[in-house]
């Protein structure tokens, strides 16, 4: 029959409503199982510090992709070196973890060091969540976080471990339950999880050779048709193509001619005719179309390459007639889709392992060693960036609401654009200290009104006025104060301390002369007591606010001549409530910012002590305004600078954990100078860094 007049219309994952039209990314390779994103403006450029809008560590590596519905993304994740497995769901927009549901595994399945447990990503209907977990059985919760049912399905025994992940059809969950002996494809009901049909596979059960792909359905001679690939029947045999009918596991077809191991999901395009299926360890490439009855081999089999092929483990992508896919070698190849003639290789790096994804007529692939390229998508090469967070990634990136989700062995990213964020280049040599002035801990650093930079630190000579260029001016603090904390400047250039060793706070004059000490030097709940106070802010009036933390989680206000006007705060985690507030200070619309640290918020009032709201999503151990009103957060579990928007989103990261400049260890609080320049204490790092505003 004439390939033109048998188009296959995608069916895809779903059949869970008009997803493709949505924001949302409900499966592996997206709604209708291609891989192709209709995301338009997502990033094309990110480092580890660039771009980066969140990220939160993660337990054991994995290589599973994220999924995104509405305001959640959700993942699969090992534990215990897979002994549990985790079905876990995070805010979209901050990172946060809102539940985890756990199954156990008690089989002891063996893997590849490069397939860990949880390979299998999940899907979403928009109701319910599912996932795979191979001997972990098959998980369903509610998207609240409500375990409706669990399955279990018997040992998957590989030397290789899985990979098929889940997909939906009609009231049915499709999962592959293999490779290994038996390899079945399982249809369960979506609502209780029971065996709606089931097909044990008469291709290779061995524990080496095996299929670790996921089926499609596609639409063929006017009926939907299952499309799985599988290995062959016996070492060194043919693999090949099966089509079921979706409805009741029967099987309809077959076409010969893949390899006996198959990593990649069949490939399709989107309103496409030809589906690929790409073979592992120097297998054939076949291109096929459904439908027919019995072996169509001869019919319905395309193209076929002869010659070996490396390493392909990721899925491809056709678009505008063309087939792209990557290779182990780190080789990106375009093909004529219809007759598999080549159009290019090209050499982009590493070991390109991940799924392909397609958006807004780009591709991005990424290699395992965690470098993620952008090409052109079209039959010409044309190389648009290369993005790396150097952590290595197995994983494909997941495309939702205008923002990348790249899964690595460390972390989840959320990759958004933020094309106003503020340069910053680290300063070196700096500061210009004496030879014998060595640092301890530094807790808190700011600037006055003259440019002066004064630091508190937990070593000789507690507090160091220095130049703008880190040239120390003077010194003091060493027969009064026993623990440094927080340190800021009036409006008078006046030195504000906090001591969590005396239990006080204190007043300077920017010669070091004491001119005001609040607390009675033991630690207490009074109104003249202190227990380990953190931070201090001040209002347009003059009236002094001071964060008292690490024992009391309260707020005090004091007059500037130190009379107690208000207090407010208990411990608790209800709006108005604390648990430790660690950082303060008075924004330029009039509200105070209060750093509720172990409680990962920043809560906002009036100067009466009224909440006002509060922001999510980050551990606030210091806070700075620069001069356009930005706020800037000192993340010390994250050893990033954060920059937020008006409604709290965070939009800049600044740094990451280590040593070198402009990298943080324990960043504890922040300041600017009028220049904009920006100034960061470090606790672990024993340092302060000078970052110059470009």
């Amino acid at each position: 029959m004439n390939l033109t007049r048998r188009l296959l219309v995608l069916v895809g994952f779903c059949l869970i409503g008009d997803l493709a039209n949505a924001d949302n990314w409900p499966a592996w390779r997206g709604a209708d199982g291609t891989g192709i994103s209709r995301e338009t403006g997502l990033p094309v450029k990110w480092s580890a510090t660039e771009n980066i809008r969140w990220k939160v560590l993660l337990a054991e590596p994995c290589n599973s992709t994220p999924i995104v519905w509405g305001e959640q993304v959700f993942l699969t994740q090992g534990l215990d070196k897979g002994k549990r497995r985790a079905l876990i769901a995070l805010d979209r927009k901050t990172g946060k973890s809102l539940w985890q549901q756990e199954v156990t595994c008690d089989i002891e399945e063996t893997s590849h060091g490069q397939n860990p447990p949880c390979s299998a990503s999940p899907v979403t209907d928009g109701k319910t969540v599912f996932a795979n977990f191979a001997s972990g059985g098959v998980l369903a919760c509610s998207l609240d976080g409500k375990r409706l049912w669990h399955r279990d399905l018997g040992p998957v025994l590989s030397r290789w471990g899985n990979g098929g992940s889940p997909i939906l059809y009609g009231n049915l969950v499709i999962v592959f339950h293999g490779p290994g002996t038996p390899s079945i494809l399982y249809a369960l009901d979506r609502d209780t999880g029971k065996t709606a049909w089931s097909s044990e596979e008469t291709a290779i059960n061995s524990p080496v050779f095996g299929s670790w792909s996921t089926p499609v359905v596609v639409r063929a001679d006017n009926h939907d048709e299952l499309v799985m690939p599988l290995p062959g029947e016996k070492i060194g045999g043919v693999g090949f193509f099966k089509g079921y009918d979706p409805t009741n596991g029967k099987s309809l077809w077959q076409i010969d001619g893949l390899g006996n191991e198959v990593y990649a999901m069949p490939i399709l395009g989107v309103g496409g005719r030809v589906i690929v299926g790409v073979s592992g360890h120097n297998g054939p490439t076949v291109a096929i179309r459904a439908g027919g009855s019995g072996n169509v081999t001869a019919s319905h089999r395309l193209w076929r390459t002869e010659t070996k092929n490396p390493q392909r483990v990721g899925s491809g992508i056709i678009h505008d007639g063309h087939l792209f896919l990557a290779d182990a070698t780190g080789v990106l190849q375009c093909l004529k889709v219809e007759t598999g003639e080549p159009v290019y290789q090209e050499r982009l790096g590493g070991n390109l392992w991940g799924s392909i994804l397609l958006a807004d007529g780009k591709l991005y692939v990424s290699n395992l060693e965690g470098d993620t390229y952008v090409v052109r998508a079209a039959p010409k090469f044309e190389l648009l960036a290369t993005n790396s967070v150097g952590e290595a990634t197995y994983s494909a990136l997941a495309p939702a609401h205008g923002e990348l989700f790249l899964r690595t062995h460390g972390h989840l990213y959320c990759i958004a654009s933020m094309s106003d964020a503020d340069s910053f280049e680290p300063v070196n040599e700096f500061p210009k200290l004496p030879a014998d002035q060595v640092l301890g801990p530094c807790s808190a650093v700011a600037t006055n009104s003259k440019g002066e930079i004064f630091l508190f630190h937990r070593g000789k000579h507690p507090i160091l006025c220095m130049d703008s260029d880190g040239k120390l001016l003077r010194s003091w603090g060493d027969d009064l104060i026993d623990k440094a904390h927080g340190l800021r400047i009036d409006r008078q250039d006046n030195v504000w301390i906090t001591d969590i060793g005396n239990h006080r706070v204190m007043k300077f004059d920017p010669s070091g002369k004491l001119l005001l000490s609040l607390g009675t030097g033991k630690a207490g709940t009074g109104t003249d007591e202190f227990d380990r106070p953190t931070d201090i802010a001040f209002g347009a009036n003059g009236d002094v606010f001071v964060s008292d933390g690490y024992g009391n989680s309260r707020v005090l206000k004091f007059s500037s001549a130190g009379r107690l006007l208000k207090t407010w705060g208990t411990r608790g985690k209800e709006l108005g409530d604390f648990h430790l507030p660690h950082a303060i200070i008075m924004d330029s619309k009039g509200s105070l910012l209060v750093g509720d640290r172990e409680n990962e918020r920043i809560q906002r009032f009036d100067a009466e002590g009224k909440a006002l709201g509060q922001w999510t999503g980050f551990a606030p151990y210091g806070l700075a305004i620069n001069g356009d009103g930005h706020v800037f957060v000192a993340d010390a579990v994250a050893h990033q600078v954060l920059r937020l928007d008006a409604e709290g989103k965070v939009v800049q990261r600044i740094g990451q954990k280590g040593q070198a400049p402009g990298e943080f260890e324990l960043p504890h609080m922040l300041t600017f100078d009028t220049a904009g320049n920006l100034f960061v204490a470090e606790v672990e790092g024993k340092r302060f860094q000078k970052f110059k505003k470009k």
